[in-house]
């Protein structure tokens, strides 16, 4: 009995390639398909942004209590005069806060990370029921490297555009699946050296 290999792992001889219009065929089945997993994923991603805000503005306002007055100036009066009264907040408020907006990045980029890796393995299972436990366990094990393959292909590509613009649309096109092969392929950043 043969091993069976993914098709993630593949590579097919050009000339054994099927049409376009077939590929596109294929990958429009593979999209419909997915589409409920997809759009709930788009749903819990959303909610967990909205979650993310929200704890920033609670713990600002209770830690200082400096979104009461932020708040209520920025619609009534502008972005002016919101910010004009963060200049009378204290600087260790102001350093917290600054802490807490690094933390809402961090969490902003996990998030990003996480439901990119989902999506790619909703895809990949072209619509046979998913388990979202095991699907968001996965995602959570490939972000670390999808974040560093990521940093490492954009530093690629804005070094090449900063060569000349012919070397960054070349890194841009060779580096466009990068995050596929990371999540399906269990390839690290060293898939880029």
């Amino acid at each position: 009995m043969e091993d069976q290999i993914s098709p993630a792992s593949q590579t097919v001889p050009s000339s054994s390639l099927p049409p376009v219009r077939d590929l596109l065929n294929q990958s429009w089945d593979t999209f419909l398909k997915s589409l409920l997993n997809l759009f709930i994923l788009w749903i819990i991603n959303i909610v967990a942004w909205i979650v993310l805000f929200v704890i920033l503005v609670i713990l600002g306002s209770l830690l200082f209590g400096v979104s009461t007055n932020f708040i209520p100036l920025l619609f009534s009066k502008g972005f002016q005069a919101a910010f004009l009264s963060l200049a009378k907040t204290p600087a260790p408020a102001l350093i917290i806060l600054s802490v807490l907006f690094i933390l809402y990045i961090v969490g902003a980029i996990v998030i990003s990370l996480v439901i990119s890796a989902a999506n790619i393995l909703v895809i990949d299972g072209e619509g046979s029921s998913v388990s979202f436990s095991s699907t968001f366990s996965k995602s959570f094990k490939v972000s670390l490297p999808l974040l560093a393959a990521g940093l490492l292909s954009s530093l690629l590509f804005i070094g090449g555009f900063f060569l000349f613009v012919i070397p960054g649309i070349l890194f841009a096109y060779l580096l466009f699946f990068v995050s596929y092969e990371v999540v399906l392929g269990g390839q690290g950043p060293r898939l880029l050296l």
